[in-house]
């Protein structure tokens, strides 16, 4: 899975809105400006949090984290001789 750029994805043009629409309230005077801010700031908390989750490779459903590296099996330097058959009675 391929990461888009930041500037790509629907999550930076919701951050842009809410900013610009918690800028235009708080100008209009209908949201004073602590909880325009307050607004501002948990939109950007989540817009990193979430880039972070996307960099990091977690899908939903998806337990691993980290993807696991394959690990090419163990081969003997030396051919091992097979036992011989048993011996018939």
């Amino acid at each position: 899975m391929q990461v888009k750029p930041g500037y790509r994805t629907t999550e930076l043009l919701v951050v842009v809105l809410v900013s610009v629409a918690g800028w235009l309230a708080e100008w209009a005077g209908t949201l004073a400006p602590k909880w325009a801010a307050i607004v501002m700031a948990i939109s950007s908390g989540m817009y990193i949090f979430s880039r972070g989750l996307t960099k990091l490779g977690v899908a939903l459903g998806n337990a691993k984290v980290v993807p696991v590296q394959t690990v090419a099996p163990v081969v003997p330097a030396t051919p091992v001789a097979a036992s011989p058959p048993p011996a018939q009675v």
